[in-house]
């Protein structure tokens, strides 16, 4: 007789259980979900005041979709919305990280290339002068040594020609040290140009050896264990940013509503962290929908 007996408890037990869901499922469409808010982990370095703006933020994108009130901030709610910091937002910390130094990687090769660009730019002109002087230098040295062997082999030149030349002499004389001048600084500035095509050289290599690393570590599509819903409690473990954080509590709200996971990668109530736009983050049609069903409004 116990055994029956306990197998009619049991039943009872799970029948009672089965009422009380069913019973909190319809309350959510009546008269909405309260949540306060719990334990704020300050190493999260989000106050509690920031917190509740967030689940503000988070409450009013699903009322305005749907039209309704949905939920409501009140301290004495038994369902507390907690921060909760472990190995997940230090992994959340570290991509952050690796997104910040591929992000400055690439502000320094931008910065380093059109340094280059300009220092080419400028080495072509230079180099394109040098050309043009050297070979006006060589035509001017060509026509003086012409006229030089030329005198030298009828007995050498008259005093005004001789004069003349001197004066040739001396002038390309002072276009060879102009040249060399120019040459030196041509020299120089190529050598700048070398240095920083190794420099962009060796950006680059860093660049993508990071973005290897970031991809092998933080590339796969993400579950929703950033939070969690249970019948009390929403725990928050993971976010990048305050967008992230809006995310992962509109979804963990619409948990605390009655809602389930949905198959459309944009939606907030999508499995993934994949499909959403962070920056423009809206309800979808989609979750507009399951909440419709959910509740029975047309």
């Amino acid at each position: 007789m116990r055994k029956i007996l306990t197998l009619i408890l049991m039943g009872v037990a799970v029948f009672s259980a089965g009422y009380f869901f069913d019973k909190y499922e319809k309350n959510t469409c009546r008269a909405g979900v309260a949540y306060s808010i719990g334990n704020v982990d300050q190493k999260f370095n989000v106050s509690e005041e920031q917190l509740i703006e967030v689940a503000s933020k988070s409450e009013s994108m699903w009322e305005k979709a749907v039209g309704r009130d949905m939920f409501h901030y009140d301290p004495k709610a038994k369902l507390a919305v907690n921060l909760i910091f472990d190995d997940r937002q230090q992994s959340a910390i570290n991509e952050t990280k690796s997104r910040e130094k591929i992000a400055a990687l690439e502000q320094s090769y931008e910065g380093s290339f059109k340094k280059h660009e300009s220092l080419t730019d400028q080495y072509k002109e230079q180099a394109k002068l040098y050309d043009e002087l050297l070979s006006a230098y060589n035509e001017s040295l060509n026509s003086y040594n012409s006229l030089v062997n030329y005198w030298n082999n009828n007995g050498g030149a008259p005093d005004d020609i001789y004069n003349d030349l001197e004066q040739k002499k001396a002038s390309l004389s002072g276009q060879f040290d102009n040249l060399e001048i120019k040459r030196n600084d041509l020299n120089s500035l190529a050598a700048r140009v070398n240095d920083l095509g190794k420099q962009l050289a060796n950006i680059t290599s860093t660049h993508n050896s990071n973005v290897d690393h970031y991809n092998v570590q933080f590339s796969a599509p993400k579950r929703f264990d950033q939070g969690d819903f249970s019948q009390n409690t929403i725990n928050i473990y993971q976010f990048s940013d305050i967008n992230d954080l809006t995310l992962v509590m509109a979804h963990e709200m619409g948990h605390a509503f009655g809602l389930e996971h949905i198959t459309s990668s944009a939606s907030v109530m999508n499995a993934l962290m994949e499909g959403q736009d962070r920056s423009n983050l809206a309800i979808t049609a989609d979750d507009l929908n399951a909440v419709k069903i959910k509740c029975g409004y047309k």
